[in-house]
C-alpha cells in the first residue's frame, strides 16, 4: 500500500535510442540548411518555414519531446545514456528558450537572411550530389524565398538599427554572389536547361528573380517593407 503523500512517477518504455532517432528526424525536417551541413540531404528542397503557425507548432512539438524524455524511465538507461540525457534536456530547453523567450525570429533580420544565404551556398558548395540535382533542389528554394521574405515582415517588430543594418548587407551579398557569372554558367544555367520541359525558361528566370526581392528590405515607419531589387542578369 502506497504511504500517503507519495508520488510514483510512471515511465514510458520508449528507449533513448528511439527517442534521440525521432527527434533527429524532427530537427532536420525542420532545419533542412543545418541538416543539409549535416550531410543529411532528405530536405535539400525545402527553406526553413518561418511562418507563425510554423513557429507555434515548433513550440508543441518541443514541448512533446520534453515530456517524452521525462517519461522515459532513469533506471533503465545505460552508463552512456545517462549522461546523454541531460545534454538532450538541454538542447530542447534551449530551442524553447529561443523561440519563446529570446524570440530572434521576431527581432533579427539577419537571421533571415543568414538561414537563406547558408541555405543557398550549401547547394552550390558541396559536391554531394550531381549538379543537375543540387540544380533543382536551389530552384525549389528559390521558389519559396517570397514566403521567407514575409514571415521576416509579419514576424520583425521595432527591431534594433544595428540588426537592420546586418541583415541588409547580409541580403546583399546573398545578391551579389547570385549574381556572379559562375553561379549563373553553372546552378543557375543548369536549372533552366534541366527544367525546359516542365517549365518555360522564362518562368524559370522569374522564380530566380524572386530572391530579389527583399534584397531591397529597409525600415519605413518601424516597418520592414519590401522594394523591388534590379534583376539579375542572365548570360
Amino acid at each position: 500500500m502506497c504511504a500517503p503523500g507519495r508520488l510514483y512517477q510512471m515511465y514510458s518504455a520508449e528507449p533513448l535510442p528511439h527517442f534521440v532517432d525521432e527527434y533527429l528526424a524532427y530537427l532536420y525536417e525542420a532545419h533542412p540548411t543545418n541538416a543539409a551541413f549535416d550531410g543529411v540531404h532528405l530536405h535539400d528542397d525545402l527553406l526553413e518555414d518561418f511562418g507563425r503557425q510554423a513557429i507555434e507548432a515548433q513550440i508543441r512539438a518541443l514541448g512533446g519531446f520534453a515530456r517524452r524524455l521525462a517519461a522515459i524511465d532513469p533506471t533503465r538507461l545505460t552508463d552512456t545514456e545517462r549522461l546523454e540525457r541531460p545534454a538532450l534536456e538541454s538542447n530542447i530547453r534551449s530551442r524553447l528558450f529561443e523561440l519563446e523567450q529570446v524570440r530572434t525570429w521576431e527581432r533579427s533580420l539577419q537571421h533571415y537572411a543568414e538561414i537563406l544565404a547558408t541555405s543557398l551556398a550549401g547547394q552550390v558548395l558541396f559536391d554531394y550530389a550531381p549538379l543537375a540535382e543540387r540544380a533543382r533542389r536551389v530552384h525549389s528554394k528559390l521558389r519559396q524565398v517570397p514566403r521567407m521574405i514575409q514571415s521576416a515582415r509579419d514576424n520583425i517588430k521595432d527591431p534594433p538599427g544595428i540588426y537592420v543594418k546586418v541583415g541588409l548587407e547580409s541580403l546583399r551579398g546573398t545578391l551579389q554572389c547570385h549574381q556572379l557569372p559562375g553561379w549563373s554558367s553553372t546552378i543557375g544555367g543548369v536549372v533552366a536547361g534541366s527544367l525546359v520541359s516542365e517549365v518555360e525558361e522564362s518562368q524559370v528566370r522569374q522564380e530566380h528573380r524572386n530572391v530579389t526581392i527583399g534584397m531591397a528590405l529597409c525600415l519605413q515607419n518601424g516597418d520592414l517593407a519590401i522594394e523591388e531589387a534590379p534583376a539579375i542578369p542572365y548570360r
